[in-house]
């Protein structure tokens, strides 16, 4: 993982993928450690700028991304959170591509110890860590970077949960969402998280809602913003991180964040302008298939397919799926007729009106037929 400040040093974390295989929760171990050294630094900073690649591990499509990058959001009190990327064919631009070279014209020449194949899993892991510095040795001779070893026995920290969140947010049926204690604390949390976020094509967004709006919700009353220059930006632009807006002085060029917000003509401080902007955006999507549709009741978050907007209602609104099939089955007894005949109760599926007449006793006796005082076999049904 590299993390890279622009009036800081570089910071590179090295891991044996073997030993501790790289994932969002090592990346989100790894950021919660830099943030909280960097505050220590800067105690106000409160706003934090994500840029990565669309690899795996940083998958702007996958709810384990949203999932770690809430959780620090709120474990470490941010104001505002945003992770963004360049667009796919664009990551000639990334500062990470243009750092690797500066890293491997260090290593230009090194050979590194080799851990033995047939070693024991105990001696590999040490052999393994003493691979690591070396190379910590090589990159950290190089100014501004500071290189750093994971070491192959540590245990992740102070997240340490992916196997079971996991479970929870791709495999986990309606059924165990229900009963679940755990399933219902991340589906509880992941609501939480919806009305603090926007999720974009190729950017997500977490923020403290404005103290306007504070009393609202209980963790931003109780942790109010304090990036008070940083929010009358989003108040400009309707709440929202601005979106590439083309320039009109620079043709093929992008305005900057300063002309962005520092003019009236863009119409950033309308936010009906924003929200139609935004609406503009989605609909082009839409048409080159890149995104499904947007969830109902969230604030913006958007589903790239049929089946991830499946997975979202049953994680993030669930009483409102609920509440959707109930409306469905009932439409669709009043076609069919699955009405009991003596109460007039209108049921919701043909077995819910065959369980109604069991309870209520509105069932269908059979009774024998008598004839000239014998009794005979023949069978005759009176509904009561």
């Amino acid at each position: 993982m590299f993390h890279y400040f622009i009036l800081g040093d570089l910071k590179v974390y090295n891991r044996i993928e073997k030993h501790s295989p790289g994932s969002i929760l090592t990346h989100a171990n790894d950021l919660v450690e830099i943030l909280r050294e960097e505050r220590q630094r800067k105690p106000d900073a409160k706003c934090v700028l994500l840029k990565t690649d669309q690899g795996c591990d940083w998958s702007m499509k996958s709810l384990m991304t949203f999932y770690y990058l809430g959780r620090i959001w709120k474990d470490e009190n941010l104001d505002v959170l945003v992770q963004t990327s360049y667009k796919p064919g664009h990551s000639r631009f990334n500062m990470v591509e243009h750092l690797w070279a500066r890293l491997s014209a260090a290593l230009a020449g090194v050979t590194l110890p080799a851990p033995d194949e047939d070693a024991e899993e105990e001696a590999d892991k040490e052999a393994c860590n003493f691979s690591l510095k070396c190379l910590d040795q090589h990159w950290n001779r190089l100014p501004g970077v500071q290189s750093k070893a994971v070491d192959c026995f540590d245990v992740p920290s102070p997240y340490d949960d992916k196997d079971e969140i996991y479970r929870i947010l791709t495999k986990a049926g309606v059924r165990e969402h229900q009963k679940d204690e755990k399933c219902k604390e991340v589906r509880e949390f992941l609501e939480f998280l919806a009305e603090h976020s926007i999720v974009r094509h190729n950017q997500m967004e977490f923020y403290k809602h404005p103290v306007a709006a504070a009393s609202m919700c209980n963790h931003c009353r109780e942790n109010p913003p304090t990036s008070d220059v940083f929010y009358n930006l989003l108040e400009m632009s309707g709440g929202h991180i601005a979106s590439p807006t083309p320039s009109d002085l620079m043709p093929g060029h992008y305005m900057t964040a300063l002309d962005i917000y520092g003019s009236n003509s863009v119409g950033y401080r309308n936010p009906e302008t924003v929200n139609a902007q935004l609406s503009g955006i989605d609909e082009e999507l839409k048409k080159k298939n890149l995104i499904h549709q947007l969830c109902p009741y969230c604030t913006h978050f958007e589903l790239r397919s049929k089946t991830a907007a499946e997975r979202h209602m049953i994680l993030f609104h669930m009483s409102e799926r609920q509440r959707g099939i109930r409306e469905k089955r009932k439409a669709k007894s009043q076609q069919q007729g699955w009405v009991c005949t003596t109460c007039k109760y209108q049921a919701s599926s043909k077995h819910a009106l065959s369980r109604h007449k069991k309870e209520s006793g509105h069932v269908r006796v059979y009774k024998k037929r008598k004839t000239n005082d014998v009794d005979s076999d023949e069978m005759e049904m009176d509904e009561q």
